[in-house]
């Protein structure tokens, strides 16, 4: 499946991190969005994991950020960030939570 390619995917990514001593953060775009059900949950808590020993930046769709995956992130976070586009479509504006 999707989330099973994602995950071996993260797997090697920290592994090379690991063995190339390259300590960057790590950027994921839409990290659980092609998991579902009890997988997204799953993923969510492995990434909560990874967190703990290396600096994730993750961003979310709004349908993707629900309301179990926010109880896994919001207490671990370090900071959130919510991109709203503007009135005029053409702007974006932050709004730190």
């Amino acid at each position: 499946s999707a989330a099973e390619r994602a995950l071996l995917a993260l797997s090697f990514t920290l592994a090379m991190h690991e063995v190339s001593g390259f300590d960057a953060p790590l950027f994921i775009d839409t990290p659980i969005a092609r998991a579902s059900g009890e997988n997204r949950a799953n993923f969510a808590q492995t990434l909560a994991e990874v967190s703990k020993g290396k600096q994730l930046i993750l961003t979310f769709t709004p349908d993707e950020y629900s309301e179990a995956i926010a109880s896994v992130f919001d207490s671990i976070a370090a900071s959130y960030t919510r991109l709203v586009l503007g009135s005029d479509e053409r702007s974006v504006e932050a709004i730190r939570g």
